[in-house]
């Protein structure tokens, strides 16, 4: 009983905590630059949609259920990814987007829904396989290292491209996402191996990675942040596009993996 109190009580923390840092997001959403707004707005909305799925999961265990998160808020927790990448599009620390941002809408529509079909078609399709419980924990691992892998990647390519205190931003982002990659990816890890229980030392830096989301935004508050005056290359308004097709393409390639799968 003393074990599923815990269980709970980490779990309530872990739902709090990333509403905290929203607080740090949200207090830069009041600029007079459009796309910095957005910049923010998105990273609160990762923070809401975190603290969503571990509410979903808070829930299970208030139901007796395992210390594992549902299929519910494991999907709400890989959908977070979503708007932190929408966010590096905007590319706030750069002027003359403003086309990007006009037709980038639908384009970011189509890269949520095609990882929408990614996530159904490798982790939530094997799941009704012979042993898709190992097959879903497996996917599920695999799928999200690459989208923190690509998370992280992109952080850090901005943060070379940035000048002023959007560098330091970045850094911090950067940071912090790697931090939360490393956590969040070792409770996978664990919760496939059955070893996972929540309040154990796994959670330290998860929380950790929350604490510097918030303090990234806080920093930012304290600082001038404008956009350089670099002209855009042409590629600047195209390149959500390219990803949306390149998505789109690549979705034959996701049947010969089924087909090469069950051989």
């Amino acid at each position: 009983a003393s074990s599923r109190h815990l269980d709970v009580v980490a779990a309530v923390v872990l739902c709090v905590v990333p509403l905290a840092a929203n607080l740090g997001f949200l207090a830069n959403t009041g600029s007079r630059y459009r796309r910095q707004n957005i910049f923010w707005t998105l990273w609160a909305v990762a923070c809401v949609l975190w603290s969503a799925g571990q509410l979903f999961w808070t829930v299970s265990l208030l139901n007796g259920n395992r210390p594992q998160p549902p299929p519910l808020a494991d999907l709400v927790f890989f959908l977070s990814l979503v708007p932190m990448l929408a966010a590096l599009t905007v590319r706030p620390h750069r002027r003359g987007l403003a086309e990007a941002l006009r037709y980038g809408y639908v384009d970011l529509a189509m890269l949520a829904a095609w990882s929408l079909y990614v996530y159904g078609f490798f982790v939530l399709a094997p799941e009704v396989s012979p042993g898709g419980a190992v097959l879903y924990q497996r996917h599920y691992l695999e799928l999200t290292a690459a989208a923190n892998l690509l998370l992280v990647a992109s952080l850090f390519a901005l943060r070379r491209h940035a000048l002023g205190g959007w560098r330091r931003i970045y850094a911090h982002l950067f940071g912090a996402c790697s931090l939360h990659a490393v956590a969040w990816l070792l409770v996978r890890w664990s919760v496939s191996r059955g070893a996972f229980s929540l309040g154990m030392l796994f959670d330290l830096p998860l929380l950790a990675s929350f604490v510097w989301f918030g303090l990234a935004g806080a920093n930012a508050s304290g600082l001038t942040l404008q956009p350089a005056q670099t002209p855009p290359k042409p590629m600047d308004h195209r390149w959500a596009l390219r990803l949306a097709v390149a998505g789109i393409l690549t979705l034959p390639l996701t049947g010969l993996w089924a087909m090469f799968e069950q051989v």
